[in-house]
């Protein structure tokens, strides 16, 4: 039907003189923006949320925490009002922009995939938070370089990885294409803009945790929180590697209940809260 749909507008706008056509488009799409972006509000603790590209059913509830509630609930338990977030690996805006919306002093977006940035710049708009979240279209790592994410799809919102970090053979094989991103790490993000300094850090970037934790070493002993997704076939390394690292930074892990794929993992700073926090 939408193919049925495409093919009969473009023979219509074939019919028209070219400018005319050329303005009859652009009200077309709009339109059409317009009338996709009407089903894309979220509710949520801190009021609706307009979040265009969510991938979710028909029928499925249109709640905030519909993705991962465990964010959700790490957001409302540990986010003060002059903190500073670093959502790293940070879509098309979800949780930055529900962070802003709670009062966050500062959001940091990282986003490095072109077509999930465009759609996560639109959403930050969309919900008046684009003067209190920085979004960036660069990949934390761990060190100042170029980097080659392996594009699976030009959809906004799909899944990237940087192609050193592959982590599964369908990457390979379903990759359509490259797009090239700059790289920092953390520490050096902070030495260049100190008032970035995080207060608390959420990672999401499908297989390059490792590269990501090792840019924020120097910066984890400020850390109020940490909360990390941990991939299967990351396990043995996060507890080998990053585990020991996080802890010696005085962070502690809590129990996430009923984490999304078991993936997600919560480190907090006791003393940071008054009562401690003790499961997410």
């Amino acid at each position: 039907l939408s193919w049925m749909v495409a093919r009969a507008v473009k023979s219509y706008l074939a019919l028209l003189p070219d400018s005319y056509a050329v303005k009859t488009a652009r009200k077309l799409r709009f339109y059409l923006d317009a009338y996709a972006g009407e089903d894309e509000v979220l509710t949520s603790p801190v009021g609706p949320l307009r979040i265009a590209g969510v991938r979710r059913s028909l029928g499925q509830a249109s709640d905030v925490a519909i993705q991962e509630p465990e964010t959700i609930r790490w957001l409302d338990a540990c986010l003060g009002s002059d903190d500073v977030l670093w959502d790293i690996g940070g879509n098309i805006g979800l949780y930055s922009v529900y962070a802003a919306k709670r009062g966050a002093r500062a959001v940091y977006a990282f986003e490095p995939f072109a077509a999930t940035y465009l759609q996560l710049v639109k959403n930050l708009v969309a919900n008046g938070v684009d003067g209190r979240v920085r979004a960036l279209n660069i990949a934390l790592a761990d060190t100042l370089g170029v980097a080659d994410l392996a594009l699976r799809s030009f959809e906004p919102g799909y899944a990237t990885t940087l192609a050193a970090q592959e982590f599964a053979s369908d990457q390979v094989e379903r990759q359509i294409g490259t797009q090239y991103v700059v790289t920092i790490s953390g520490v050096d993000l902070v030495a260049a803009v100190p008032e970035a300094r995080p207060d608390h850090v959420k990672i999401d970037v499908d297989g390059a945790e490792p590269l990501v934790l090792r840019g924020l070493a120097p910066l984890l002993p400020g850390l109020k929180t940490l909360f990390v997704e941990v991939l299967d076939v990351f396990q043995a390394e996060f507890e080998r590697d990053f585990a020991p690292m996080i802890a010696a930074a005085g962070l502690v892990e809590i129990p996430v209940e009923a984490p999304s794929k078991g993936r997600n993992r919560a480190f907090v700073r006791p003393i940071a809260f008054t009562p401690a926090v003790r499961a997410i």
